[in-house]
């Protein structure tokens, strides 16, 4: 049981130094939490997907099918 207690409070000192370097390194960066700052934008599927992922995932059971 000591043991435990004896590396717990070192571990918890080191990720909290680290949770605070990380933070102010954000905050330079300019990540502060406000707005909404992606700039990813949301992808409809078209049929052309739909095509291609059947594509794949036939050959894939044809593969494992006529390979036994």
């Amino acid at each position: 049981m000591w043991k435990w207690k004896q590396y717990a409070i070192p571990l918890m000192a080191g990720a909290i130094r680290k949770a605070e370097r990380t933070a102010a390194a954000m905050e330079v960066k300019g990540f502060d939490g406000a707005g909404n700052r992606t700039r990813y934008q949301t992808m409809p599927y078209h049929k052309e997907d739909i095509f291609f992922i059947g594509g794949v995932l036939i050959t894939a059971i044809c593969l494992v099918l006529f390979t036994i």
